[in-house]
């Protein structure tokens, strides 16, 4: 998957949630801090996204953009729903809400 197949995933999972943001995990999310990474890092055809607000759109997710959707038929790609319930930031603060961006950072100290 590249960084522009991971954006039209992200777009997609929003829109069909009704929501302004998806929180994107797994060995796909290191495209959105290194868009240009050696291919071996593009292998997977899937993206683990979670819905920020609600669980129970993850369901909506498999349906329209998961594994044997049309959207993986059409674009070769998917959607791999993903719950990862409330998000803290470094600080311990949960971050929820479309008033609380947060970025998720690999590794770093």
């Amino acid at each position: 998957m590249t960084r522009t197949e991971l954006e039209h995933v992200i777009r997609a999972a929003a829109a069909v949630c009704g929501e302004k943001e998806v929180i994107v995990m797994g060995s796909q999310a290191i495209l959105a801090e290194h868009p240009d990474c050696p291919g071996e890092f593009m292998v997977s055809n899937e993206a683990d996204v979670c819905p920020v607000h609600d669980e129970e759109l993850k369901d909506l997710i498999t349906g329209s953009l998961g594994e044997g959707s049309r959207f993986e038929r059409t674009f070769g790609y998917a959607a791999k729903p993903r719950w990862c319930g409330p998000v803290r930031d470094v600080g311990g603060n949960c971050r929820s809400g479309a008033d609380s961006p947060i970025a998720l950072h690999p590794h770093r100290p």
